[in-house]
C-alpha cells in the first residue's frame, strides 16, 4: 500500500503542520470524540490558560535575574536552583506555551522570556543565598521553540501513520465511514490516539532532541 498523501506532504514539507491538523480533524470528524476534537482545535488555535496541555509543550530554559549580595548589583545571570525541590525547581525554570502553532513560528526566531513572581522567588531562593532579587524569569531560546513545534509535527506524524496502519490509506478524509468500523472500536482507537498525545506527563522537552543548546541562550 503507497502511503497517504497527507503523510508524504507533511514529511516532505510540501503542507504545514496547521494544514495537516485541519485535515486530521476532517478525517477524525466521524469519531466524535470531543477530546481528539478539542486538542486539534488547541493545536489550531492555542489553549486556554486553565487548559492541561501535553508534555511536549513543556519546556525547560535558564533561570535568570537581576539581584545583588550587598555590595553590587547583577544583572541578566543566573540564579541558584541546583538546590530546589522538584516542584520549586518546575515552577523556576519550566515553561508551558500554550500558542496556536501559527503562534509558534512566530516566536521561533527570538528569545522569549517568562517573568516569576518576585515575592515567591525572594522567598525560594534569595534568603536562602542572601541576595534580594529585583527580577526574575525563565529564558528559552529559539532552539526550544524549534523544538516544540517539531514535537507537534512528530505527535500528528505519528498519529497519521498509526490511523493509516489501523485503517489503510487516508486520501478519501472519510475512512471512519466503513460499516466495518464498529462504535466500540472508534472508542477504543479514539482512546488510543488521546493517550499518544497526552500520556507523556513525565517528559519535558530541553529543547531539540531533549538537550538544552548554551550557545542559544543569551546569558
Amino acid at each position: 500500500m503507497s502511503r497517504s498523501r497527507i503523510i508524504t506532504d507533511l514529511v516532505t514539507e510540501n503542507m504545514n503542520i496547521e494544514s495537516a491538523l485541519y485535515r486530521l480533524k476532517v478525517i477524525f470528524y466521524e469519531l466524535k470524540s470531543k477530546n481528539l476534537n478539542d486538542w486539534i482545535d488547541s493545536e489550531i488555535n492555542g489553549y486556554a490558560l486553565d487548559q492541561d496541555i501535553p508534555a511536549y509543550r513543556k519546556v525547560r530554559g535558564v533561570l535568570l535575574g537581576t539581584f545583588t549580595n550587598g555590595r553590587i548589583i547583577v544583572r541578566d545571570n543566573p540564579l541558584p536552583a541546583v538546590h530546589l525541590n522538584e516542584k520549586d525547581s518546575a515552577l523556576c525554570t519550566v515553561g508551558e506555551f500554550k500558542e496556536s502553532v501559527s503562534g509558534l513560528y512566530g516566536m521561533g526566531e527570538n528569545h522569549v522570556k517568562s517573568y516569576l513572581p518576585l515575592e515567591i522567588i525572594q522567598e525560594i531562593i534569595g534568603n536562602r543565598h542572601g541576595l534580594a532579587i529585583y527580577d526574575a524569569y525563565i529564558e528559552f531560546g529559539k532552539n526550544h521553540i524549534n523544538g516544540i513545534i517539531s514535537n507537534i509535527k512528530n505527535t500528528t506524524l505519528d498519529i497519521l501513520l498509526k490511523t493509516e496502519e489501523e485503517f489503510g490509506n487516508l486520501d478519501s478524509l472519510d475512512i471512519f465511514n466503513q460499516a466495518t468500523i464498529n462504535d466500540k472500536k472508534k472508542t477504543e482507537f479514539s482512546q488510543l490516539i488521546f493517550n499518544m498525545v497526552y500520556d507523556q506527563s513525565s517528559k519535558i522537552s530541553l529543547g531539540n532532541n531533549n538537550t538544552l543548546k548554551g550557545s542559544d541562550i543569551t546569558i
